[in-house]
């Protein structure tokens, strides 16, 4: 479990108060290798043995850190506030993965309060989609748009989020 996040139990709750779901397809400039894309996860867990590969998965997370607290997350807020501007006045932005509002100023750790203390942004703190319980490959499979499972060569990575409308 995330801190700061409503549990999966309360957020399917939560979601029977909303009448719409906006899907936001951000789409990216950055492109990331074969290798790196198909084993993202398994390296941000156990970094790979090849300095090259290490170095070049280091770099593609600052480059996704980057884009996320720079476009994705301003962009996520500024259409929750149109919705709120334009009457929908519970619209809830979500964040694609984690929230990245702390990230230090080269983009190599993000430095949140967690568990053990008090958000340092809890005005601009989303929930992500995968913290909420939500399976994007079966969402994306219902509106019948297709989930890239591995990106190919010099391929973007895709990123969602939801802006939740009433």
């Amino acid at each position: 479990m995330s801190p700061f996040i409503p549990t999966v139990e309360d957020f399917r709750d939560m979601l029977d108060e909303y009448e719409w779901a906006l899907l936001v397809d951000w789409k990216s400039e950055n492109r990331f290798s074969r290798e790196i894309s198909e084993n993202f996860v398994k390296y941000s867990i156990s970094p790979p043995d090849n300095e090259n590969t290490k170095q070049q998965h280091q770099q593609n997370l600052k480059t996704v850190m980057r884009e996320r607290k720079e476009r994705i997350q301003p962009g996520s807020l500024e259409l929750e506030k149109l919705a709120w501007s334009l009457g929908y006045n519970t619209a809830l932005a979500t964040f694609p993965g984690m929230c990245t509002w702390c990230a230090n100023s080269d983009y190599s750790n993000v430095n949140c309060a967690g568990f053990e203390g008090i958000c340092h942004h809890p005005t601009v703190r989303r929930p992500c989609l995968m913290g909420l319980g939500v399976r994007l490959d079966k969402t994306l499979e219902k509106l019948g748009i297709p989930l890239q499972k591995f990106l190919m060569d010099d391929d973007i990575p895709s990123q969602y989020t939801l802006i939740l409308l009433d």
